[in-house]
């Protein structure tokens, strides 16, 4: 759909309906999503030539590295979940986090050096950061924070936590909630592509103004399904 909701389009077909956590390509030509909770696929934006690239147990919160040639996820083999990276052919999958906790929302910077991602390694859930190779581990938050996004200039994270969303600097510094108690559960968070907003599902699409306006929800829920996943086009 529109930014401001309108022409809604369904995305449907053998090997569409179902999917889950949708993430355009940083051309806007492609989606990745994950269906049938082992599927990890790609289609056309426009629904067309869904595409099965990897079998992967659980896999969920697939994202596209800012180059194209790689997907970051997170997926249960057996437990806990972990991030792992994988090339759009479906080949050389890497386990990158390697913990016995829990590891999910990954969120790749914009040069493709950093995915952060949520752990709760620590007792309770924070956001980290790591090389796409799963070298050079950084701890971001201390405060609590998970489904992370980095901000398109790469300055910042959007991170969701105690039903609000949050902003701080990429290196964990000046934590900051934007106005508002929203509720429920955050879906995962996306940024528009100049950095001015960010959107994401809770009782309905929410859009907010980074610099602190007030939010607007552009979708309520009634006329929806819940969402996992808002992805923005480039």
């Amino acid at each position: 759909m529109n930014a401001d909701s309108s022409g809604i389009q369904a995305l449907a077909g053998p090997g569409v309906s179902g999917g889950t956590y949708p993430a355009l390509s940083p051309d806007g030509t492609q989606i990745v999503y994950a269906t049938s909770y082992d599927s990890l696929m790609v289609m056309g934006s426009d629904g067309s030539n869904p595409h099965r690239i990897a079998q992967i147990g659980n896999v969920k919160s697939p994202v596209w590295s800012p180059a194209g040639n790689q997907i970051a996820l997170s997926a249960s083999l057996g437990i806990p979940y972990e991030v792992y990276v994988v090339d759009t052919t479906g080949a050389n999958l890497l386990n990158i986090t390697n913990d016995p906790s829990d590891d999910d929302d990954p969120s790749w910077s914009s040069d493709g050096n950093r995915i952060a991602f949520a752990s709760v390694r620590s007792g309770s859930p924070q956001i980290y950061s790591t090389a796409p190779n799963g070298t050079g581990l950084d701890t971001l938050s201390t405060g609590g924070g998970y489904h992370p996004a980095w901000s398109p200039d790469q300055s910042q994270i959007a991170f969701a936590w105690n039903s609000q969303a949050w902003i701080m600097n990429q290196d964990g510094t000046n934590r900051h909630a934007l106005p508002g108690i929203y509720g429920g559960s955050l879906s995962e968070i996306a940024w528009s592509p100049d950095g001015r907003f960010l959107a994401f599902y809770v009782n309905g699409f929410v859009y907010a103004p980074v610099d602190g306006s007030s939010a607007t929800i552009i979708l309520r829920a009634g006329n929806s399904p819940s969402s996992n996943r808002v992805s923005w086009s480039p």
